[in-house]
């Protein structure tokens, strides 16, 4: 068995996910902003509570607070709620977290694809048709992309193009032509999180780019827009799970790889 540990941890930093592949030697105690897949390659089972599962996958859903103990290598995909196929993203991810014959094939397959995106670090086209192969071929069939309310959609654009740095509701409620109550409340419930929180988490997708390009974590937090490298760490602790530091330090050197816009495809992940 190949020894994992020798390579490089990779992030990338795609429009609807970040993935990431290396080592998590932490307790993860975070309320995820995001749905985030879990997959184990090397290491440890997963631990609750001093108790070891037997599950090679976990689903963190987004909203509800989660506590385990990583130490080894994973694989972890964070899902935009903003990306349309998210949902039926949610539910191929539940059926390979589960512990039954088909579910075991697959674990197997996303193993393998998952080491070599580790070893090998494709990036552009080359990573999505991986990434596509995986969630598409071994199901036999297309996902499904689910219709948001198409104000919601031109917010959560409006969001990223900022970086997450307008989210101030009166900033947004002239684009929808909605009352800052209604539009929060339609926002959760096509998003599952608060408006807020999803500015925050484009925030943070983009401190974190800005880390990998090798800036310190101070002016990361800055540039980002958070007010002071504590919160931005404790933004980072409380939907990701883990601190910066936990992926970005000396003792774990991190290569970010991003997706340029001249590399984007027709893809579930773009």
């Amino acid at each position: 068995m190949c020894d994992l540990t020798k390579f490089k941890s990779v992030m990338y930093m795609l429009p609807n996910t970040t993935l990431y592949i290396g080592r998590i030697n932490y307790k993860v105690s975070s309320t995820p902003a995001t749905d985030t897949f879990y997959f184990r390659l090397q290491g440890n089972l997963f631990q609750e509570d001093n108790v070891s599962n037997n599950h090679e996958a976990l689903l963190f859903r987004r909203g509800f607070k989660y506590t385990h103990v990583f130490d080894g290598i994973y694989a972890r995909f964070s899902l935009d709620p903003g990306n349309p196929y998210t949902m039926a993203l949610l539910e191929r991810m539940q059926k390979v977290s589960e512990n039954v014959h088909s579910g075991i094939d697959r674990q197997i397959r996303f193993k393998n694809v998952l080491e070599e995106i580790l070893i090998n670090k494709p990036s552009g086209s080359a990573l999505q048709s991986v990434l596509d192969s995986l969630f598409i071929t071994d199901f036999g069939h297309h996902l499904n992309q689910y219709e948001m309310d198409h104000r919601i959609s031109s917010i959560i654009t409006k969001i990223r193009q900022s970086r997450g740095k307008v989210f101030d509701v009166e900033d947004l409620v002239p684009l929808v032509h909605l009352s800052p109550s209604r539009l929060m409340h339609l926002f959760k419930h096509e998003t599952g999180i608060s408006l807020g929180t999803y500015a925050t988490w484009v925030k943070l997708k983009n401190a974190l780019d800005i880390l990998g390009e090798g800036a310190k974590v101070l002016s990361a937090a800055n540039e980002a827009g958070f007010c002071d490298q504590s919160h931005f760490s404790k933004q980072c602790k409380k939907l990701l799970g883990v601190p910066p530091s936990a992926m970005f330090s000396r003792k774990i050197d991190t290569e970010v790889i991003r997706l340029r816009p001249e590399t984007q495809t027709q893809s579930i992940f773009a």
